[in-house]
C-alpha cells in the first residue's frame, strides 16, 4: 500500500472514498433498474414500488425523472412511489402529472399528492375535479369518474388546508367542480363550510343542488340550525332542499319549522315537508299532518297519510278512514316508495277497500308481509292470485306498471 500511494494513512482514506463511490454507483444502478421494471406488466408493480419506497430519499430524483418517461406504466408506478416516500420535492412534478394523457397516471398522481399533503396541490387538484372524457381509450368508459374519485380522496386527505379553496370552488363556472367540491367539504366536516353550502343550494344545476344537500346531511347535526334558517328563503329550490336535508338528518329541532312548511305556497316544499316529518317520526306533527290530508295536491295527501301511518294510525274513525282511503286509492305509490312501517297501513287499506287486483299486486310486489296478507285476504273471499314474477325477477319493470309493482322500486 505504501509503495502505491506513499502514505498508508492517505491510502486508507482514498480506499474509503472509493468504497463510498462504489456503493453509491451500485445503489444508483439498483434504483434505475427497479424503475425500469415498473414498465414490465409481468412483474408485481406494487412490490417494486415498495422496494423503491424502502430506498427512500435517494430514489426521489430518478422517480421524478421517470414521470416524463414515454411508458405510462412507469409514470404511474413512479407517482405511486413518490407519494409513499412523501418527499415535498415531488409535489410540483406530480402536479404536472395531473395533466398526463393517461387516466391511470392522473389517478396515481392525485393519490400521491393526497399522501404528501402539500398545500400547493390544492388548487390544481380542485381544477382536476372537472370531468374528463377518455373516449379514445379502449374499455375506459368510467375512467373520468375514477380520476374524479382519486382527486376527491386526495383533497379529503389534505383536509383543513383545502377548505378555503373548496368553499371558493362552490362558485366555480364548472358544475362538476361545484358539485364535487361540496362532496369533499362534507367529508372533511369543517363547520366553516356549512353556511356556504346552505347559501349555495339555489344552484341552477339540479345535480349540484343534490350534492350540496347530501353534503349537509353528511355534516349532520351542526347543519340543522342553518338549514332551519333558510326554510323562509324566497327561492323554492333552497326551501325544498333544506326540507329534504332536515328530513334525512332527523333532528327533533326541525319538527316545528317543518310543520309550518306544510303550508308553504310551493307544492314541492309541502310534499317534502310531509315526507320529512314522516322520516323524523315525531308525534307532535300528527295534527298538522292530518290537516294536510285536505291539501289540494294529491301527493301532499299521500305523503301526509304515509307519515301518519308510519307513526301509528289515528284513533278517530272518520280520520282513520280518510287515511286508509288515500292509501287504498294510491297503493301503487306506497309500494313503489317502500317506506318501512307502512306495510301495516297497506294491509288495513286492503281489508277496508281492497280488490282482487290490489291483492294480486300486493302478492307480487316482493314484500313478504304484503304477500302474506294478500294470500289470507284472497283465501277468505274464495279468490286466488297468480304469482306472475319469480322472487328473483320481481320488479324489473317500472314501479308504476300495475302488473309489475316492486317494493321500494321507485
Amino acid at each position: 500500500m505504501k509503495s502505491l500511494f506513499g502514505n498508508s494513512k492517505l491510502s486508507v482514506i482514498i480506499l474509503f472514498i472509493f468504497c463510498l463511490i462504489s456503493v453509491g454507483c451500485s445503489q444508483e444502478v439498483n434504483i434505475n433498474g427497479l424503475i425500469k421494471k415498473l414498465e414490465d406488466s409481468n412483474l408485481d408493480q406494487e412490490r417494486i414500488v415498495a422496494m423503491l419506497v424502502r430506498i427512500g430519499t435517494p430514489a426521489v430524483g430518478p422517480l421524478i425523472a421517470a414521470l416524463k418517461d414515454t411508458d405510462s406504466a412507469k409514470r404511474s408506478g413512479a407517482a405511486k412511489a413518490l407519494g409513499k416516500i412523501k418527499d415535498s420535492h415531488a409535489a410540483e412534478p406530480l402536479i404536472n402529472a395531473l395533466k398526463d394523457e393517461y387516466p391511470s397516471v392522473q389517478c396515481s398522481a392525485a393519490q400521491a399528492l393526497g399522501e404528501i399533503k402539500d398545500s400547493r396541490a390544492v388548487k390544481p387538484l380542485i381544477a382536476a375535479l372537472k370531468y374528463q372524457s377518455f373516449d379514445s381509450f379502449i374499455n375506459c368508459y368510467d375512467c373520468g369518474t375514477r380520476v374524479q374519485d382519486s382527486v376527491r380522496q386526495a383533497l379529503e386527505n389534505i383536509g383543513i388546508p383545502a377548505v378555503d379553496a373548496l368553499i371558493v370552488a362552490l362558485k366555480d363556472t364548472d358544475s362538476q367542480i361545484r358539485g364535487n367540491a361540496a362532496t369533499v367539504l362534507a367529508n372533511i366536516k369543517d363547520y366553516r363550510a356549512i353556511e356556504a353550502l346552505v347559501m349555495s343550494m339555489s344552484d341552477k344545476d339540479s345535480w349540484v343542488r343534490a350534492r350540496r344537500k347530501e353534503a349537509l346531511v353528511t355534516i349532520g347535526l351542526p347543519a340543522v340550525e342553518p338549514l332551519i334558517a333558510v326554510l323562509k328563503n324566497e327561492n323554492p329550490d333552497v326551501r325544498q332542499n333544506a326540507v329534504e336535508a332536515l328530513g334525512k338528518i332527523k333532528d327533533s329541532r326541525a319538527v316545528e319549522p317543518l310543520m309550518d312548511t306544510l303550508k308553504d305556497k310551493n307544492l314541492n316544499v309541502r310534499r317534502n315537508a310531509a315526507e320529512a316529518l314522516g322520516e323524523i317520526g315525531d308525534h307532535r306533527a300528527v295534527e298538522r299532518l292530518l290537516a294536510a290530508l285536505e291539501d289540494e295536491d294529491t301527493y301532499v295527501k299521500i305523503y301526509a297519510a304515509e307519515a301518519i301511518g308510519r307513526m301509528g294510525m289515528p284513533v278517530v274513525d272518520t280520520v282513520k278512514e280518510k287515511c286508509l282511503l288515500i292509501v287504498a286509492e294510491n297503493y301503487g305509490v306506497f309500494i313503489a316508495r317502500g317506506k318501512p312501517g307502512i306495510e301495516t297501513v297497506l294491509v288495513e287499506a286492503l281489508y277496508k277497500y281492497g280488490s282482487r287486483e290490489m291483492a294480486e299486486d300486493f302478492g307480487n310486489c316482493g314484500n313478504d308481509q304484503l304477500a302474506s296478507a294478500a294470500g289470507e285476504w284472497s283465501t277468505e273471499r274464495g279468490y286466488y292470485w297468480v304469482e306472475t314474477l319469480s322472487a328473483k325477477d320481481k320488479g324489473i319493470s317500472g314501479p308504476f306498471d300495475k302488473r309489475h309493482l316492486r317494493w321500494g322500486g321507485r
